[in-house]
């Protein structure tokens, strides 16, 4: 073949768009258009323009391939429903701001309603799908006013701050009855903001635990299960934009800080086999009932190992933790208790008898420490301080037998202050200790709400998806 054959022979698009740079969709190839030959040592090194122009007049415009452009997400602001008046403020269920995925984040931390981390942008169609999973109107007053902010939660700023939180619309039941425990006068939720710098657990009784997949077994308080994880976040949402507690304006004011913790779930199947009542029902709820309890978090202990065969050396080894520090000592005079039991210890406690009454009174009756070192080492400081609070009446007299500082006293005030839940790994004898903020932040609980049509919604939700694919149809 000659050479001027050679080049009046039609190039494949494919070869020639190539060369010159193009982007151009297969239905040029179908159109049957073909272009001049371009030496291939031209083609690598530039095409001239006037050879682009006359192939981009022969490919329809349908064939083009439109340059992607980045999604625009209009996105709505955090706050809650306020109770004063805030000049230039937008009402909630008004749009605050219109870019893309990176210049929403952006603009969440120069206003401070994001933790640092990414969100989710809380559009108007993803707050909506929360509403559905609640009977509630969007704007109905889920709380009191909440200091130091003045605003009210409502279901429309609960579900705006679940999204951004990373949570399925699903959850919305659970984030409502959160939001409700944690504004309770009792709890204090205000003072959380103190030098001490606490956060929260949440624990879930109740069915809806397992219908969306909160993991109470090996490692819940890891990453990896985003019913544990988003939830658990939510509390640092509640925190920023519902409270308004945030480090810049400093109304955050802990010293250190905590992070988040996952939300957990008891054991409520093997509470039963054991004979047990659950943290719900010492509550005062009834067995099945959907419940969350919180209570504030000043410190995680480490997962000391329980060594026995018997369910008193099982209680003997908690004893001597707690004893030796391991389970938190600090305000041990208006804290509260929250003992996590695996399984494997649990079994052989509800086969040697014990129940979580028992277990209770073991502990406050067998965790001693000489009256010195509790007195001088802890948080009051003070020689005589237990004999001095039997004679006002406060403590009872086995807390001042004698005078001696040398004597054993109870390390718990009261019995009343230790709680005790079956969760984490089964075949593990690690248990693990929260102590609370003192006064601020006491175990409370409250119901779970779900809708009328709830298992109607499960049924579409991505939550039972995930189940019938992770356990097969029959589960369901």
């Amino acid at each position: 073949m000659t050479e001027e054959k050679k080049r009046s022979n039609p190039v494949s698009r494919r070869e020639f768009i190539k060369g010159a740079g193009l982007v151009v969709g297969g239905g040029a190839v179908g159109a049957g258009i073909t272009y001049p030959v371009v030496p291939k040592k031209e083609v690598i090194k530039e095409v001239p323009i006037e050879v682009i122009k006359e192939v981009i007049k022969e490919v329809p415009k349908e064939v083009i391939k439109e340059v992607p452009t980045a999604a625009v997400y209009e996105v709505l602001p955090p706050y809650g429903k306020p109770t004063i008046k805030f000049p230039g403020e937008q009402p909630e269920t008004d749009i605050a701001f219109k870019g893309t995925f990176e210049e929403v984040l952006k603009h969440y931390r120069e206003k401070m309603w994001s933790d640092g981390l990414p969100i989710i942008p809380p559009t108007v169609e993803k707050v909506e799908e929360f509403l559905k999973y609640t009977d509630y109107p969007a704007d109905a007053e889920l709380t009191r006013p909440l200091l130091p902010s003045y605003r009210i939660a409502t279901p429309w700023s609960v579900a705006v701050n679940g999204v951004m939180a990373g949570c399925r619309p699903e959850y919305m039941p659970v984030l409502i009855a959160m939001t409700k425990a944690w504004a309770e006068p009792k709890f204090r939720v205000q003072d959380v903001s103190s030098t001490t710098g606490c956060t929260t657990i949440t624990i879930i009784n109740g069915p809806i635990k397992s219908q969306l997949g909160i993991n109470f077994r090996q490692s819940y308080g890891h990453p990896g299960y985003q019913s544990n994880g988003s939830m658990g976040r939510f509390w640092t949402m509640f925190k920023r934009n519902l409270m308004e507690l945030r480090i810049e304006p400093p109304t955050e004011m802990g010293a250190h800080g905590m992070n988040f913790l996952n939300l957990a779930g008891e054991d409520d199947a093997s509470c039963e086999e054991y004979g047990w009542k659950t943290l719900a029902e010492q509550q005062g709820f009834q067995a099945g009932d959907n419940v969350v309890t919180t209570m504030s978090v000043l410190c995680q202990s480490e997962a000391p190992a329980i060594v026995g065969v018997t369910g008193d050396d099982f209680l003997s080894g908690i004893c001597g933790q707690i004893c030796e520090g391991a389970c938190c000592q600090f305000q041990l005079f208006t804290g509260q208790y929250l003992f996590v039991i695996p399984g494997l210890v649990a079994d052989v406690l509800a086969r040697d008898g014990f129940d979580k009454d028992d277990m209770r009174d073991y502990l406050y009756n067998n965790a001693r420490q000489t009256a010195r070192y509790l007195e001088t080492r802890l948080r009051v400081n003070q020689e005589g301080y237990y004999c001095q609070q039997v004679k006002d009446g406060k403590l009872p007299q086995m807390f001042c037998e004698s005078e001696d500082p040398n004597r054993l006293v109870p390390i718990f005030i009261d019995p009343k202050k230790i709680f005790l839940i079956v969760d984490g790994d089964r075949a593990r004898n690690r248990i693990e200790c929260f102590m609370s903020n003192g006064g601020i932040g006491p175990m409370t609980s409250m119901k779970i709400e779900l809708p009328e049509n709830w298992d109607e919604l499960y049924w579409d939700s991505q939550s039972r998806i995930d189940l019938m694919m992770k356990y097969g149809r029959e589960f369901l």
